[in-house]
């Protein structure tokens, strides 16, 4: 018998699997979205107010270095012993780049981008907040971030720091990803996650920390047995994967004193 008001030829059946509904976006996530468009816009407005600091110079100089090295197949070396060979140069190559490409001064051109990587910042601190504690908390963190003078005032010029915190939070928040969806983490997912650890590890060496992090993860799970041949076989290719491209043999140490050419 078919109840009042059900129409058999449309409406499923009541054996039918339920469908989980889908999550739209909150009011929360708007003003978060609305925030990052005005700070985007705020910016690139008062970017070009912000002096040079001290070392920019010294990264301006080893970004072209690098890319003359890269141009000439490995046959410029400059780069290798540069003043700041020990650090990774991938920040400062982007730079390079960009300041060929661009018809603007290399300090009005290097404004733009140090801080374009701030917003990048400022995006991951506000996702790893939502993920862990809900959309208000993203959007406080969001707020409390581009308040904070040593965040947002370094954006426009400091070319260390800056970069290497985007690189962390990102790492964190795929890492934190994975430990959510482990053991059946996606191969995007890894990918995603290998490149965000090598982003955050490839300005200062202090982002090792995040392959401390992953190996945590992964043990905890390979104690708990969980599917411990995925997760492990996963796990290793990860750790191998995001070590790779974050120390090109330009960096320095321990590579880079191969590539030396010594007097005969």
């Amino acid at each position: 018998m078919i109840p009042d008001g059900v129409d058999p030829d449309t409406d499923a059946p009541a054996t039918s699997v339920p469908r989980l509904p889908r999550r739209g976006i909150s009011d929360t996530d708007l003003v978060s979205v609305l925030l990052v468009a005005v700070l985007a816009v705020l910016v690139s407005v008062t970017s070009q107010d912000y002096g040079i600091t001290w070392d920019e110079p010294i990264h301006f100089d080893y970004g072209d270095a690098v890319l003359d090295y890269f141009l000439s197949l490995g046959g410029n070396t400059r780069a290798v012993s540069h003043p700041d060979h020990q650090y990774g140069p991938v920040f400062d190559l982007l730079g390079s780049v960009v300041r060929g490409m661009s018809s603007w001064g290399r300090i009005e051109t290097m404004r733009l981008v140090n801080s374009a990587i701030g917003l990048v910042g400022l995006v991951g601190a506000w996702r790893l907040a939502r993920l862990v504690a809900g959309d208000l908390a993203g959007l406080l963190a969001l707020i409390g971030l581009s308040l904070c003078p040593l965040y947002y005032g370094h954006m426009f010029n400091n070319p260390k720091d800056i970069p290497f915190a985007a690189g962390y939070v990102w790492a964190i928040y795929y890492l934190q990803r994975v430990a959510i969806a482990l053991p059946n983490v996606s191969n995007g997912l890894w990918v995603r996650c290998a490149l965000a650890m090598a982003l955050a590890t490839v300005v200062r060496v202090g982002g090792l920390i995040v392959y401390g992090f992953l190996a945590l993860g992964v043990g905890w799970y390979r104690i708990r047995g969980d599917r411990p041949d995925r997760v492990g076989r996963h796990g290793r290719s990860l750790a191998l994967a995001s070590r790779g491209p974050d120390r090109p043999p330009v960096c320095g140490a321990p590579f880079g004193d191969s590539l030396r050419r010594t007097p005969a």
